[in-house]
C-alpha cells in the first residue's frame, strides 16, 4: 500500500507465491499462498493492526482449458488471518475465464 486506506494502512505488503503442475488430459493443480506484512503505524479507529505477520490464504484447485480460449476452473481457497487477527472464511470458487 502507498497510502493510508480504511483496510491497510502504508507500507503494508502482500506476498504471493503460485505453482501450476500440468497433469494428464490437459489439467492443471493449480496451488498458491499468500501472507501480509503489516505497518500499524497508520491505525485509527478503523484499523487497528494487531499482527505484524499474517498468513492470509492457501488455495488448491484443478483447472482445464474447454476451448482454444476458455479456461474453466475449481478451487478451494482456505483463509487465514487478517491485520487484525480475524479468521477469513474458506470458499469454493468456480471460475470460467476468456482469453481474447
Amino acid at each position: 500500500m502507498l497510502t493510508d486506506l480504511n483496510y491497510a494502512n502504508a507500507e503494508d505488503v502482500y506476498l504471493s507465491a503460485a505453482y501450476s503442475y500440468l497433469l494428464p488430459q490437459n489439467f492443471n493443480l493449480n496451488t498458491s499462498v499468500g501472507a501480509s506484512l503489516y505497518n500499524a503505524s497508520g491505525d485509527d479507529q478503523l484499523i487497528q493492526t494487531t499482527e505484524s505477520f499474517s498468513f492470509n490464504e492457501t488455495q488448491i484447485g484443478l483447472s482445464k482449458t474447454v476451448a482454444k480460449r476458455i479456461e474453466l476452473s475449481l478451487d478451494y481457497v482456505y483463509g487465514g488471518k487478517g491485520c487484525d487477527d480475524i479468521d477469513f472464511d474458506n470458499h469454493i470458487v468456480v471460475g470460467a475465464n476468456f482469453n481474447f
